[in-house]
């Protein structure tokens, strides 16, 4: 009986060096996909702040036959609420019809 003990034991034991092991390993493939993810958010922020560089500098610099449509890309890369995406269409709305009285 005493034998049969020391066997359980021993299994337990090595089942738990086996899960140590499996925590370690867990560990570091958690600790990778960590840092993966960090490098993948600053990578698309790095993407959107080009992004919106692109399109801020097509608003500043066009015609203004697209200003509204850029308008309205501008409040979503920049995350604008619905009532701050209806006030920035307005006033182009507004500068829009003030230039076509200009000429």
């Amino acid at each position: 009986m005493n034998q049969s003990i020391n066997g359980n034991m021993q299994q337990m034991q090595v089942n738990n060096d086996k899960l140590k092991l499996s925590n370690e390993k867990l560990g570091l493939r958690l600790d990778e996909a960590l840092v993966s993810l960090r490098h993948l958010h600053a990578l698309q922020e790095n993407t959107e702040l080009e992004y919106l560089k692109n399109i801020l500098y097509e608003y500043l610099t066009g015609n203004g036959v697209h200003s509204i449509t850029l308008a309205k890309v501008l409040a979503a890369v920049v995350k604008f609420d619905d009532r701050q995406t209806e006030l920035v269409l307005q006033k182009e709305k507004e500068r829009q019809g003030f230039l076509r009285q200009l000429g």
